[in-house]
This record gives C-alpha cells, sequence and structure tokens, in this order.
C-alpha cells in the first residue's frame, strides 16, 4: 500500500498534542490532495526498544512519498528515527542517479520542539519548508514551534500551519511512476540500515571504492591517531566525521586514503585526482611535531602545485595552532585558496569543509563539464512558489 506521508517521530513524545497533530495533518492532505488518497502512515505501536521492525512499518517506509520528520531533542537520540530518515535519504539518492541528480522534495523537517543544531547525512532541507516557517518566530512574540501553538491554543495559526503543510505534501506527491521515489529492495534488513544521525565510518578505501567525478570526495589522513582521537572528540564529533557527516549531507560519494605516517601516499592522491574527485586532507595539528608525518606532507608539497584544482588541506588543533610547524610541512599549499591551517572550533571546521566541497565541485565541473552539461537541468520537484491566501478559521 501506498501512502502519501510517513510521519517520523520519537515514540516517547507521543502524548494527546502529537495525536492531535497527526489526525489533523491527514484529514487536511485528504481535503487538498488532487487525487484520492489515504491517511498518512503513523506508527503507534510496533517501534519499542527490543522489538523487531514490524513488516507493516518496513512497507511504508519504502512506498510512502514523503517524509515528516517530527523533530525533537529526542528525535536526535533515538536509533529508529536516524534509521527512517536513512532509508528515505537512499530512496532519494537513487532517484537522483536516474534522474540527472534532480533533488526531490520528499523530506518536510516539521520543528515540533526547540532542539540544538545536528549534524546528519541529510542535505538542509529547510528550502522545502517554504511556507511553513513563516508561522514560527523562535525568541519573538510568535511561537518556536508547533506544540508550542497547540498548548498555547494559538487555533489559526496552527490550522493554517496544517493547512499550509498538506498542501505542500499535496504537491510533492508524483503525477506518474517516473516521478515517484523508487523503493529499495524487498529483503532489506531493516537492522542493518546505519543511522542517519551517526556518522559513515569507516570509510571505504580508494581501492574499494572506486568512486568518480565531481561528486566524489577523497579524504586523506594518517591512519595514527584513530578517527574517534581527533579533535573534537569526545564533546563534539571528531574532525574526520563531522567532514563525513557533512559531505554525505551533500549528497557525494565518500571514499578515503588512509596513511602510515611512513606511506607515500602521493601516488593515491593522483589516482584520485585523475578521477575527478574532489580531494579533502586533513592534517592533525598536534602531531607536526612527528617528523615522519612532517616529511611525507612536505613530499606531498612538492609534488602538487599549490593551485592543483582540486585539493583542500585542513589542519585542525586541540591546542594554540603553530604556523611556524605548518609553514615548514606545507610551504606551498598554504598559498591555496583551499588552505586552512588554524581550525580550532567544530563550527569552524564545518563551514571550512562545506566551503571547500562546494568550491572544488564548481572548480572541476567547470574545468570537465559532462557532455550532458549543456542539456538545460530539470528544476527539482515541485519547489514551492506561491501559496494561496490559506482559508481563515
Amino acid at each position: 500500500m501506498t501512502y502519501p506521508f510517513f510521519m517520523s517521530y520519537a515514540r516517547d513524545d507521543v502524548d494527546s498534542e502529537l495525536t492531535q497533530f497527526g489526525r489533523d495533518l491527514c484529514q487536511e492532505v485528504r481535503k487538498v490532495a488532487s487525487t484520492e488518497v489515504g491517511d498518512g502512515f503513523i506508527d503507534v505501536n510496533s517501534l519499542r526498544a527490543g522489538r523487531p521492525w514490524a513488516p507493516d512499518v518496513v512497507s511504508a517506509l519504502n512506498s510512502s512519498h514523503v517524509l515528516i520528520c517530527v523533530r525533537s531533542p529526542r528525535y536526535f537520540r533515538r536509533e529508529y528515527c536516524g534509521i527512517e530518515l536513512e532509508i528515505f535519504l537512499e530512496r532519494r539518492r537513487r532517484f537522483m542517479r536516474t534522474h540527472q541528480r534532480r533533488e526531490p522534495g520528499c523530506i518536510i523537517p516539521i520543528p515540533w520542539q526547540p532542539h540544538e543544531a545536528v549534524l546528519t547525512t541529510g542535505p538542509d532541507f529547510s528550502w522545502n519548508t517554504a511556507g511553513l516557517g513563516g508561522l514560527l518566530a523562535p525568541g519573538l512574540e510568535g511561537p518556536a514551534s508547533v506544540y508550542e501553538m497547540l498548548i498555547s491554543r494559538r487555533d489559526p495559526e496552527y490550522r493554517t500551519y496544517v493547512w499550509r503543510l498538506a498542501r505542500r505534501i499535496a504537491e510533492l506527491m508524483p503525477r506518474s511512476a517516473a516521478d515517484a521515489l523508487p523503493p529499495l529492495p524487498h529483503d532489506l534488513k531493516i537492522d542493518g540500515v546505519r543511522s542517519a544521525f551517526e556518522p559513515p565510518l569507516p570509510l571505504d578505501g580508494i581501492d574499494r571504492a572506486k568512486a568518480e567525478g565531481p561528486t566524489a570526495v577523497t579524504f586523506v589522513y594518517s591512519r595514527d591517531p584513530a578517527p574517534a582521537e581527533w579533535p573534537f572528540a569526545p564533546h563534539a564529533q571528531s574532525a574526520i566525521a563531522r567532514a563525513a557527516l557533512i559531505a554525505k549531507a551533500q549528497d557525494m560519494d565518500l571514499q578515503a586514503v588512509e596513511f602510515d605516517p611512513d606511506d607515500d601516499f602521493v601516488d593515491q592522491v593522483r589516482t584520485a585526482r585523475a578521477r575527478n574527485t574532489v580531494v579533502v586532507i586533513l592534517v592533525h595539528g598536534a602531531r607536526l611535531d612527528d617528523d615522519r608525518l612532517c616529511a611525507a606532507l612536505r613530499q606531498f608539497d612538492h609534488s602538487f602545485e599549490s593551485s592543483n584544482d582540486g585539493i583542500a588541506i585542513l589542519v585542525v588543533w586541540n591546542q594554540a595552532p603553530d604556523d611556524s610547524r605548518v609553514s615548514q610541512c606545507l610551504r606551498r599549499f598554504r598559498r591555496s585558496e583551499f588552505f586552512h591551517g588554524a581550525i580550532q572550533t567544530p563550527s569552524h571546521l564545518d563551514r571550512a569543509v562545506l566551503k571547500c566541497l562546494s568550491g572544488l565541485y564548481n572548480r572541476l565541473v567547470e574545468q570537465n563539464p559532462r557532455p550532458d552539461d549543456a542539456v538545460e537541468p530539470l528544476p527539482p520537484i515541485a519547489r514551492p512558489t506561491r501559496y494561496a491566501t490559506a482559508p481563515q478559521f
């Protein structure tokens, strides 16, 4: 059975308000859909700690058109919520591979309760909430979440929000089988799916992954120390984990070159560049006092031009940066636009990784256009334009 939407939420968030929200949303979707549709799928019984995934939940995850992520502090702490999101993300990736990377608007985040920003392997879907967020005003006089709308009895605002959300779901429902998200294999083992809230580690090596093109990224880093021992663990995710999460959230294919300080990793970097992938070299700044690592980096520095379009270097520190040591090891690459030699905080790393991935992708596409790049790209599915005036309640 196909459902217009699947509601993903932390089961211990269930109360009378969440139940009402689900009921109201189903009712509004039935009203505004241009074709006859049933209710969305809202699991109320099966997912509890230690219980297997029920067949109807697996089937609904594989056939629903839209995922509604009911975000709250608990949502990001529940593995099954991350698995539900990851299944939709994989269906989305498969759609993009066969539709010239056209981005389907199949995931809608709902701010059920305020929460801290959380890195996930999913892209930023804020563009997919146009027309919804204007009713929420965190820190101002307006409500900061849908839950607050309900408990503060802001009935007109709540009803308008639900109506707009239902309209958005109806817009995203496919008009033909070709526009529908593809299902995953019917024998999918849900317990083997990694949560979207977990970093995609360990990364496959370059010889195994064989990723190609500017939509792939090769992370290069020393095998010692282990990824979990890099800055900024344990208080935040390690630098390697954060970089991998951000790259996957950009719909990039990931692979790695892990090297020992005595290794010559230059040939593997050349292989990655020959495949036209983005290359991001991560350096643990505190380990630059290791003469072997510094020698390996100097050899790399002498083997490539600092203007080489496709390579970024990020040096992360859990102490004060030592610029003199960086200069000794990477004298030429310090002049590169994509060199960041003094990263000391998770937020600085996030910005640097995103800038390097986006900037290098643009460079590589410009230098190596695909034959089909001359074809005018298809627009994303049902991106919102302007909503009609909401009814008055």
